[in-house]
C-alpha cells in the first residue's frame, strides 16, 4: 500500500492524540495525509537520510538475506549473542520480553559506536567504506541469527465469543466475522504495545499503519455490526414479547365475552324452559335476575321478556281438578308376539294392556289435540293449620287458550314374575311374555331393562316412563311446569322390579330409582301391598293388614305416599269402609277407576276417577275425546 492510498477520512488528532505544530483547524487537517505528517516530523529529506541510512546498514551486513535454516547453521554454537539493528515486536509474548529486547539493541547500538571510535573514524564513514569494499567481495554467512519467533498470543478469541451468539441464526454470521478479525487479533495487541500516538518513530508508524489500525477499522466495524445485531434481536424479542402479551390479553378479553355469552345463553335457555312449561312468570323473573347495577339487558332478552310477558295475557285459568281426565295404563307390553302368545294370560294381554307402540302413538295424539300433561302437584296444594291439620286447597293452572290439561297414570309397575320369569326360576328370562323387567338409572336417565326373545338384556325405552321422558325431551311443551306421570305400585313382589321382597340388598338399587323419578317429576303412588281390591269385597281387616305391610315393607324403600290407587281396576264409595281406612293411613289422595273422567275435591281428599286405556277399546269411540289411534 503507497502513501497514496492510504488516505482516509479519519481524525488521527483526536483519536491518537497526534499534535502538530501547523496550528490550522480545518477540514483539510482531518484527512490524514502520511507524507505531510511525516515530513513535518522528520523533515524534508527524510527520504534521502532513510535511503543512506539503509545502505550503510547493507554495507554493514554485506550480505543478503538467507533462510533462517542457513543462518542457525553458521552461527556458532555457543557463542556470544550478536547486536541487533533491528527488531520484530511480534517476537515477543509480553511487554517484559518487548522492554528487554529494546534494552538489547540499545546495548548493541552502543557498543558499534564505541568500535567506531576506536578505530578514527565514524559510523557512517565506516559504512560507506564498506559498502564500497564489500561490492566485490565474495558473500559470508551472516554475523547473527535471529532466534526462532515463537507464536504470538492472540490475545480475546473474538470468534470464540462470536460462536456463543446464536440467536435466530445470527450466531454463524457473528462466528464467520470474529474468526476474521482474531486473525489478526494477536498482533494487534502486542503491537499497541509499543504504539505511543505522538511519539513514534517511522517504522512504528509504519507498523501502526500496516497492521494495527486495519485491525482497529475491523474490530470497530465487527462491534458495530455485533451491536446492530444484537439491537435488532432484542428488538425482535421485545417485539414477540408484545405480541405474546397481546394475545394473551386478546384470549383473556376473547374468554371473559364467551363466558359472558355462555351466561347470556344460560339465561335464555333456562327461561325457554320455563316458558316451554308455561310459567311465564318464572322465566321473565329468570331473564330479570340477569340485570344489576353494572349491566343492563341484551336485546335478546329483552325481546324474550317481552314475548313473555304478552304470553301471559293471553293464558286461561283451569282451577277444578275434578274436571281434568287422568288416563291409566299398566304395564306396556314391550313384544306382542310373545304376550299373544303366552298360554296362560294371553287373553288378559290383549283385553287390558297396551303396547309400547301404540302408547307413543297415544303421546302423539293427546300433543296434537292440546294436551298438556299435568299431575296432583299441579292442580292441588296442601295448608297445613295452626292446630297441625292439613287442608287441600284448588291450585290454579294457567295454559295458553286452546291447551287442556289432562293427567296419566301407570300401575302394575312391579313388573310381576308371571310377565318376565318364563321357566318359573324366579329371574327374567327369555321365556317372558316381552314385557320389561325394571327401571334402572343409565346415564343419570331412567330407562328400562328388558331380555328379549333371545335372552340378550338391553336398557332403552321399553316401558312407559323413558318414552315419556323422550317424548317430553322433544316436546317440552307438553309438560306443564316439569309434571310426568303418577306411577303406582305394590309390594309383595319388590317395586320397580326390584325383588326386595326376597333380596333386602336390592333396596338401595330401588331407592336410588326413586330418588331419581321424583327429581324427574313422578309421583309414587301405592296400588296396596299384595295388589287387593279395596272395594266393597274385601274386608276393613283386610285393608288394615294390607297398608301395614306397605307402611313396613315399602314405604322405607320408596318414602312417605299419601296416593292410593286402587287395584283391579275398582271403584269405591267414599265414607265408610276402605275410603275411611284410607284415610286414616294418611292417603289424602284416593284415585279409582269408573268409565268416565271426574272427581271431588274437599279440604280433606280429592278422589278422582281415572280412565282405563285397555286393549280392547282401543278400536272403538271410547277415547276419541282424547285421541285416536291410526295403527
Amino acid at each position: 500500500m503507497t502513501p497514496e492510498e492510504f488516505d482516509i477520512d479519519f481524525d488521527f488528532d483526536k483519536e491518537y492524540g497526534y499534535i502538530h505544530n501547523s496550528g490550522k483547524n480545518n477540514a483539510e487537517d482531518d484527512d490524514f495525509d502520511l507524507d505531510a505528517a511525516l515530513a513535518r516530523e522528520l523533515g524534508a529529506d527524510f527520504d534521502e537520510l532513510f535511503e543512506k541510512e539503509y545502505a550503510a546498514a547493507q554495507a554493514v551486513l554485506n550480505t543478503e538475506p538467507v533462510p533462517e535454516e542457513k543462518a542457525a547453521e553458521a552461527a556458532p554454537a555457543d557463542g556470544p549473542d550478536q547486536p541487533r539493528l533491528f527488531t520484530d515486536f511480534a517476537e515477543f509474548d509480553d511487554d517484559e520480553d518487548a522492554e528487554e529486547a529494546s534494552l538489547d539493541e540499545d546495548a548493541a547500538d552502543a557498543d558499534m559506536e564505541a568500535l567506531f571510535a576506536a578505530a578514527g573514524t565514524d559510523q557512517e564513514s565506516a559504512e560507506e567504506a564498506g559498502s564500497a569494499e564489500n561490492e566485490n567481495a565474495p558473500a559470508e554467512e551472516p554475523r547473527f541469527v535471529r532466534r526462532e519467533r515463537r507464536p504470538a498470543k492472540k490475545g480475546l478469541d473474538l470468534g470464540a465469543m462470536a460462536e456463543k451468539i446464536d440467536l435466530q441464526g445470527i450466531g454463524e454470521k457473528c462466528a464467520a466475522a470474529g474468526a476474521v478479525i482474531a486473525h489478526n487479533a494477536g498482533n494487534f495487541v502486542d503491537a499497541l504495545k509499543e504504539c505511543r500516538p505522538g511519539h513514534m518513530d517511522k517504522k512504528q508508524k509504519r507498523r501502526f499503519k500496516n497492521d494495527v489500525l486495519p485491525v482497529l477499522i475491523g474490530g470497530a466495524a465487527f462491534v458495530l455490526c455485533l451491536v446492530f445485531i444484537i439491537g435488532s434481536v432484542t428488538r425482535a424479542i421485545g417485539s414477540e414479547e408484545r405480541q405474546a402479551e397481546a394475545l394473551r390479553e386478546s384470549m383473556a378479553q376473547a374468554e371473559q365475552e364467551a363466558a359472558a355469552a355462555a351466561e347470556i345463553r344460560n339465561v335464555l335457555n333456562t327461561a325457554s324452559i320455563q316458558a316451554a312449561g308455561y310459567d311465564y312468570q318464572a322465566a321473565i323473573n329468570t331473564i330479570d335476575s340477569y340485570k344489576t347495577a353494572d349491566r343492563e339487558l341484551t336485546d335478546e332478552m329483552a325481546a324474550a321478556r317481552s314475548q313473555y310477558a304478552a304470553a301471559m295475557t293471553d293464558l286461561v285459568v283451569w282451577d277444578d281438578p275434578a274436571a281434568i281426565p287422568n288416563l291409566s295404563f299398566h304395564v306396556l307390553i314391550e313384544d306382542s308376539v310373545r304376550a299373544y302368545a303366552d298360554d296362560s294370560n294371553a287373553a288378559s294381554y290383549r283385553e287390558k294392556f297396551v303396547t309400547t307402540h301404540q302408547f307413543s302413538q297415544i303421546l302423539e295424539q293427546l300433543y296434537q289435540n292440546g294436551y298438556v300433561l299435568v299431575n296432583l302437584d299441579s292442580c292441588i296444594t296442601e295448608n297445613t293449620g295452626a292446630d297441625g291439620k292439613i287442608t287441600c286447597t284448588t291450585k290454579p293452572i294457567y295454559l295458553p287458550s286452546g291447551k287442556t290439561p289432562i293427567m296419566i297414570t301407570e300401575t302394575l309397575v312391579n313388573y310381576f314374575n308371571y310377565m318376565t320369569d318364563g321357566d318359573g326360576d324366579g329371574a327374567p328370562d327369555a321365556q317372558g311374555a316381552g314385557f320389561a323387567s325394571r327401571l334402572v338409572i343409565s346415564g343419570g336417565e331412567i330407562k328400562a331393562e328388558y331380555i328379549d326373545a333371545d335372552g340378550q338384556t338391553h336398557v332403552g325405552n321399553y316401558d312407559l316412563v323413558p318414552i315419556l321422558d323422550s317424548f317430553i325431551s322433544a316436546h317440552p311443551d307438553f309438560s306443564y311446569r316439569g309434571a310426568r306421570a303418577i306411577l303406582a305400585v305394590t309390594g309383595d313382589e319388590g317395586v320397580f322390579g326390584w325383588r326386595t321382597n326376597t333380596d333386602a340388598s336390592l333396596a338401595d338399587g330401588a331407592r336410588d330409582v326413586v330418588e331419581v323419578l321424583r327429581a324427574n317429576g313422578y309421583q309414587i303412588a301405592c296400588n296396596s301391598f299384595a295388589n287387593l281390591d279395596y272395594s266393597g269385597s274385601t274386608s276393613i281387616d283386610q285393608i288394615n293388614n294390607d297398608m301395614n305391610q306397605w307402611a313396613t315393607k315399602i314405604a322405607p324403600i320408596v318414602g312417605d305416599v299419601d296416593i292410593m290407587v286402587i287395584a283391579k281396576g275398582s271403584a269405591i264409595k267414599t265414607r265408610g269402609g276402605g275410603f275411611t281406612a284410607m284415610e286414616a293411613a294418611g292417603f289424602r289422595y284416593i284415585i279409582d277407576s269408573t268409565g268416565t273422567a271426574g272427581g271431588e275435591l274437599t279440604s280433606e281428599y280429592f278422589h278422582q276417577h281415572r280412565v282405563m286405556v285397555t286393549g280392547n277399546n282401543l278400536d272403538t269411540d271410547v277415547y276419541d275425546a282424547y285421541f285416536t289411534l291410526t295403527d
